[in-house]
């Protein structure tokens, strides 16, 4: 049994966090009763609990938890309070009511669970993409509509940065992210922002620039890895390239969205199949391909042709 009633770090349990703790355990609600314990703390807060800290807790366990606020007794003017411990009085009648009544308040405080995010629960995570987020979820498949659905409340903060991307990918799809680096390339003039000699007066290096456009980051290398052959190759599929298409609209500037170059790291380079030793000068046997598909040498992606780097000519 959790101590409930000993603060820690300045804060104490209220009936919310010890019922939320009591069903982790696997208490069930049906088998805690609450009662009021009158007003003189803060509104909420567990001063009372039975069994005591400590005590093992089995399926037939009963978890009684005196909570801080006012109940049914302190609703009533004082003349009516009818409190006799040898009989039954008008204080006992009104604790059958509490019990039901806190635990109400505590289920409509959590929204009655209607946006309780869990693993594996697509229909609370698509409630969340669609109706708070406002996104279509098609754009990705269901088994990751749970974890998009916790990525989308910290994006305001994450977005437009590099470990905003590798959190992403990571979360998503599990994929490591090795490198973010913006590329050079031509930014095309539109056609319409053009000048034509004779139509009108423009000051070059200015206003206006020789050629079909201008030279800026205007793109994105994100190399992703390394991962394993097999992974890579699931990761590859159509499917998926969109879903990260998708994610990198999320995600990145509005500008690079659509002007990424992915980039993958297959295998571990310092163990890639070679017909020859670094210097070249002694051949070794040729390498035997893999039984599995998954480890045989991919050319371009787990081996390449060509001199070792670094090794001597």
């Amino acid at each position: 049994m959790p101590d409930f009633r000993r603060a820690r770090r300045g804060a104490g349990h209220t009936i919310d966090t010890a019922l939320r703790a009591l069903r982790r355990l696997g208490v069930e609600d049906a088998r805690v009763v609450v009662e009021s314990a009158g007003p003189g703390w803060a509104e909420g807060t567990v001063v009372r609990q039975e069994p005591a800290a400590g005590a093992p807790l089995d399926g037939r366990t009963r978890v009684v938890l005196g909570v801080a606020g006012v109940g049914g007794l302190e609703s009533l003017p004082y003349a009516l309070r009818d409190v006799d411990d040898s009989e039954f009085g008008v204080d006992p009648l009104l604790a059958l009511f509490d019990n039901p009544v806190y635990k109400l308040r505590h289920h409509l405080r959590g929204g009655g669970e209607f946006f309780a995010l869990r693993a594996g629960d697509h229909v609370t995570a698509r409630r969340w993409i669609e109706q708070v987020f406002q996104l279509d979820p098609s754009a990705w498949a269901p088994e990751r509509w749970p974890a998009l659905a916790q990525l989308l409340p910290v994006l305001h903060r994450i977005a437009g940065r590099e470990a905003g991307l590798g959190l992403a990918l990571q979360v998503l799809y599990g994929l490591p992210l090795a490198e973010v680096r913006l590329v050079r390339a031509l930014v095309p003039v539109a056609t319409h922002g053009r000048l034509a000699l004779g139509t009108a007066n423009a000051r070059l290096g200015v206003d206006s620039l020789l050629g079909e456009g201008l030279a800026e980051s205007a793109r994105l290398a994100v190399t992703i890895g390394p991962v394993p052959l097999d992974a890579y190759l699931a990761h590859d599929a159509p499917a998926l390239r969109a879903e990260r298409a998708a994610v990198y609209r999320l995600v990145l500037p509005a500008h690079l969205a659509d002007a990424v170059d992915e980039r993958w790291r297959v295998g571990d380079p310092a163990g890639a199949a070679r017909l020859a030793d670094a210097s070249g000068a002694v051949p070794i046997a040729p390498v035997a391909l893999a039984a599995a598909p998954q480890e045989a040498p991919a050319l371009g992606l787990t081996t390449r042709l060509g001199r070792v780097p670094g090794a001597a000519p």
